[in-house]
């Protein structure tokens, strides 16, 4: 089943942007290592112009404190994790009904966990400080709260970086904020989002259903 989900990407010539589930790969772009024709064309951020607009394409990790950078946190413990679970289960879920996301299970499971860590470092540490892990953040995706801290961040780097508009995922939440945030939520919940752009550079919100595109209506509009 996943040679095939490969193949079909392959053929339909799909850019392949490592994030942070996968980002052990990134020392692998531009190497032969990984046989599959699909990761041919698997890379890190980008830009690209479209029409009248240039677009910056990215996972959307590099601006999140919980899973940006190199460092072994807990969000790629977690992230380690999770895969473990998927490839046992078959599924992102953990049930035929599609109710529950292994994921989410996993990060209920583990912030509890590294809460009662970090208490038992500092009880039995003369310093009593925060580590570098405990003060690590939850994504959007865990805490759905933090989604204002992402848009912000996310700004700040677009304009760090002089891009007009950011195409990401990351935190499995389909929106769109302005004219320059434009998120496709995920391929891991009940239904599989697609970001259109069209010659002029306008973007459209679809879903995925049966291998055909529906446009859809009612897409998040965010707000900082």
């Amino acid at each position: 089943m996943r040679k095939e989900l490969l193949d079909a990407l392959a053929v339909a010539g799909a850019t392949y942007v490592v994030g942070n589930h996968d980002i052990d790969l990134e020392a692998l772009i531009g190497s032969d290592f990984l046989a599959h024709p699909f990761f041919r064309k698997m890379t890190g951020p980008f830009s690209r112009t479209v029409g009248r607009k240039t677009f910056h394409f990215l996972h959307g990790h590099e601006v999140d404190e919980f899973n940006q950078g190199d460092r072994p946190g807990k969000g790629r413990a977690l992230t380690i994790l999770a895969g473990l679970a998927e490839d046992r289960f078959g599924s992102p879920f953990l049930d035929n009904e599609r109710t529950q996301t292994v994921e989410a299970a996993l990060t209920w499971f583990g912030e509890l966990a590294l809460h009662a860590w970090a208490w038992l470092v500092r009880w039995t540490s003369k310093v009593k400080a925060k580590t570098e892990l405990t003060r690590q953040k939850p994504t959007p995706r865990q805490k759905p709260s933090l989604l204002q801290e992402h848009l912000l961040a996310m700004k700040a780097f677009k304009e760090k970086g002089k891009h007009e508009a950011i195409i990401c995922g990351h935190t499995h939440a389909l929106g769109t904020c302005e004219d320059w945030y434009f998120n496709s939520g995920g391929w891991a919940e009940k239904t599989n989002d697609v970001l259109q752009i069209d010659a002029d550079g306008n973007v459209t919100f679809h879903a995925m259903e049966h291998g055909k595109l529906i446009q859809r209506d009612g897409v998040p509009v965010l707000e900082i």
